[in-house]
């Protein structure tokens, strides 16, 4: 069992770096279009100015939220004091000191943009360079970028969306001790948990993944699972939404609502929120106790290759998007059709979304290999992340799936529509959260797993079953005697 933990962490950094989604910023304009509060116009502010004026109070801000992490999130790595904002801080350098205290990547350059929704018409705002948004040049699929001028107008709908992207910019890279930056023995976070930290993006997993609802067997046997910061990532974001809000600042407050948003659509992806989707707990001990690396390997390949092919037939769909009929299942989920009953509520994040998100791993890993030539779902001599990259791509699962077999094409759009159906209605219900204004949550309700208690019934049942055993072989006779 010894060799489980660090099998799994070196599993987990062959996931990375996968994004959740390629496409964030196209999932909130759909998702979020028709909502009440999308066509508000608000006023572009750039940070040092929004800083500048509010340190005091967001110095404050940052303590009790600082405080509620170490009290209500485990394994939460605090905070150094010496980062923490402080109220009387140099207005020279204050961007810097507020990238420190929230603890993310200092090189994020935080122009003030909007990334456009595909198929918008025509727009006369200046683009704007993919370096200006993203320092790592990410080869963005998105876009374009259009800058926006300090006091210009712009939409409530277009700054959510935009800054739902945004997260995947480089904002959580380098952050760990063993990464290689100028702040990985200043941010206080240790060793990274999992994900592989010589991969520039491998250093998001922690922050983008949560494995809360694995098998208790898996949980015990790795105590990784138990470590994520998207849940802190997540609450501190939604507390600077708030308190922008309530400051006079309402571009901030949808700017950071929107980074918040990133996080819980993240959890709605099931290869963020489970470590081997559709695999059973069992399978994946022995695969990692008494499996050879090569077992191990190829089940990487196999994991990774479905989970890029999904992100990757998802994405076409969206770029797709120009209204056609064919297309209509994903759209409409997105957009309501289908859409769970969803109330934000604490907890928000890991009890309902990531729970949802990984109850459905199991169907929708099912359904690529039925769906999908095996060359990209069964083989793993075969490496789709090597080998379909943009620039040498032969493979696009979503225009090949329509266009060679439509009916197979519509009955996977149908099977997957609930995933979509799903982060459509939490992005919905966060964001109705969000424009409240308000820092009350309602009561958290937990989900309830029968997995822990069936486990103890069988050990029970187990340990009786002995019990009973022994005292049937000490009562009988022994031979010779009456």
């Amino acid at each position: 069992m010894k060799r489980l933990v660090p099998a799994l962490v070196l599993s987990l950094g062959a996931l990375l770096p996968c994004l959740a989604w390629d496409n964030h910023s196209q999932i909130s304009y759909m998702a979020l279009g028709k909502e009440a509060w999308a066509t508000r116009q608000v006023t572009a502010e750039p940070l040092e100015d929004f800083l500048l004026l509010e340190k005091a109070g967001l110095a404050a801000l940052l303590g009790k939220l600082e405080a509620a992490a170490i009290r209500d999130i485990p394994a939460y790595p605090p905070c150094p004091p010496a980062l923490l904002l402080k109220a009387d801080a140099s207005d020279e350098g204050i961007k810097e000191d507020f990238f420190h205290a929230l603890r993310i990547n200092p090189a994020m350059p935080m122009p003030l943009y909007v990334q456009l929704q595909a198929g918008a018409s025509r727009d006369s705002r200046p683009e704007l360079p993919v370096l200006a948004a993203d320092p790592y040049d990410n080869h963005v699929p998105n876009g374009p970028f259009k800058s926006l001028r300090a006091g210009q107008s712009v939409s409530a709908l277009e700054i959510v969306a935009s800054a739902s992207d945004e997260p995947d910019y480089g904002m959580d890279i380098g952050l760990f001790e063993d990464n290689k930056s100028p702040v990985a023995a200043l941010y206080g976070f240790g060793k990274q948990a999992f994900g592989n930290p010589a991969l520039p993006y491998g250093s998001q997993a922690p922050f983008h993944m949560a494995l809360v609802h694995e098998d208790p067997l898996l949980r015990m046997a790795a105590p990784l699972t138990k470590v994520s910061l998207s849940d802190w990532r997540f609450r501190l974001y939604s507390g600077l939404s708030r308190y922008a809000f309530t400051a006079g600042h309402d571009y901030w407050g949808w700017r950071f609502a929107g980074w918040a948003l990133h996080y819980a659509q993240d959890m709605g992806q099931p290869w963020h929120a489970s470590l081997f989707p559709g695999r059973p707990a069992w399978s994946i001990l022995g695969l990692f106790v008494a499996g050879s690396q090569d077992d191990r390997d190829r089940a990487l390949v196999l994991l990774s290759n479905r989970h890029l092919l999904l992100e990757d037939y998802l994405y076409g769909a969206m770029e797709d998007w120009r209204g056609q009929d064919s297309a209509s299942v994903l759209y409409e989920a997105l957009q309501g059709k289908g859409a769970p009953k969803t109330v934000y509520r604490a907890g928000f994040l890991y009890d309902l979304v990531s729970w949802r998100a990984y109850k459905a791993g199991r169907g929708i890993n099912a359904a690529l290999v039925s769906t999908f030539p095996a060359l990209y779902t069964s083989d793993p001599s075969y490496d789709y992340g090597v080998e379909n990259t943009p620039a040498r791509r032969s493979y696009d699962p979503w225009k090949a799936l329509h266009s060679a077999q439509p009916e197979l094409a519509l009955g996977f759009d149908k099977l997957t529509a609930p995933l979509f159906a799903a982060v459509g209605a939490e992005s919905r219900a966060y964001m109705a959260w969000a424009d409240l204004h308000s820092g009350v949550e309602p009561l958290r309700r937990r989900p309830f797993d029968l997995r822990g208690l069936g486990y103890l019934a069988g050990l029970a049942l187990l340990v009786l079953g002995i019990v009973l055993l022994v005292l049937r072989k000490t009562r009988q006779p022994r031979a010779g005697k009456r």
